[in-house]
């Protein structure tokens, strides 16, 4: 697993992806089925906002709506 440098990530990202290099955070995490993927901070909110839109897609699709 590569870590992002300090620099890619700041000091509180780094920190974060620090921890979850770790074996044991590594292990709890499989045990739940979490995949971990380790990336910038931009390339994680890319993701979340790509993953967001996709699923909105699909419930717009299916009809949902709240009340």
């Amino acid at each position: 697993m590569q870590i992002a440098s300090r620099e890619d990530t700041g000091p509180r990202s780094h920190a974060f992806v620090t921890a979850m290099a770790t074996p044991d955070v590594q292990e709890s995490m499989q045990k739940q089925g979490n995949v971990i993927n380790l990336t910038s901070p931009d390339a994680a909110a890319k993701f979340f906002r790509d993953e967001k839109e996709k699923y909105a897609r699909v419930v717009r699709a299916a009809g949902v709506t709240v009340t």
